[in-house]
């Protein structure tokens, strides 16, 4: 072996498949194509991390509507705002359903107004599948607030929101009352449609309690007569008082309840078969 058999032998040049040596890059060439590739990264980043959020707000969805559902069964408002809120964050996939988690938690807080816009905004967003449900929990919102106004005297503004309420019914999709539909699963359609008769039962007797206050008296009125009865000591008409006060408190008591039962009626513990909440 001699010296020169010892020297490193240059590599032989790379052939083509024709058989021709491949030529090699300039450094101008390659640096265009890394500024090909970074032009080619820079544009697909953006829908990368896009994915990357829906990712995660898929997995984190099922957490928060969870998280939502325990709180809602508890009679716990803040919890299902807090829920909301966090279904709410990175809202890119069904929007709806932290609007609709809002109302909940607005109803639990007897914030009947709030939550009817809550409901509002969740049907402007929501699909065909949780359209139904939102539509139960916004005519039943809408109506509690005409029996508010109802109740407060203000015939005028009760009758609107009734007939409100009644339109949410009234554009409800067929497949909302179909036995068999999706969307009627957990019996929306049933729900829908005995609110639908108590809101024509309800504006029916405004309307009759309205034409009779409008009717004119007939024939005279009698007259009052001059009372024989001796005049009322302090002490009597202190007692007066004291049972007229027990007799406003009992009364005050009565409806209070009457109105915590009709709120868990409508909108807390409905009875029969419950509508299912879209988280």
């Amino acid at each position: 072996m001699t010296l020169l058999d010892r020297r490193r032998k240059a590599p032989a040049p790379e052939r083509s498949r024709t058989g021709g040596a491949q030529p090699r890059e300039t450094d101008g060439a390659r640096a265009a194509r890394l500024r090909r590739r970074a032009r080619l990264l820079s544009w697909g980043f953006p829908f990368v991390l896009l994915a990357l959020v829906v990712a995660a707000k898929l997995l984190t969805m099922s957490a928060a509507a969870q998280q939502a559902i325990w709180a809602y069964d508890a009679k716990d408002g803040a919890g299902v705002s807090g829920a909301a809120d966090w279904m709410g964050a990175a809202d890119v996939v069904e929007t709806h359903k932290s609007h609709f988690a809002r109302g909940d938690a607005l109803v639990l807080a007897g914030d009947f107004a709030g939550a009817r816009s809550a409901f509002e905004e969740a049907l402007r967003r929501t699909g065909s599948d949780d359209e139904c449900t939102i539509r139960v929990n916004l005519v039943l919102a809408t109506e509690k607030l005409g029996d508010a106004a109802r109740d407060g005297g203000d015939a005028a503004s009760a009758d609107r929101l009734y007939a409100d309420a009644a339109t949410v019914i009234k554009q409800a999709p067929e497949g909302c009352f179909e036995p068999d539909s999706p969307q009627n699963q957990q019996q929306q359609g049933d729900r829908l449609g005995e609110a639908r008769d108590r809101l024509e039962r309800k504006r029916a007797e405004e309307q009759a309690s309205g034409n009779q206050s409008q009717q004119p008296g007939q024939g005279t009125p009698p007259q009052s007569q001059p009372s024989t009865e001796p005049p009322r000591t302090p002490e009597q008409q202190a007692q007066d008082g004291r049972v007229d006060a027990l007799e406003r408190s009992s009364e005050a008591g009565q409806q209070e309840r009457s109105e915590g039962d009709q709120r868990r009626d409508y909108l807390q513990n409905p009875p029969a078969a419950p509508v299912d909440r879209p988280w």
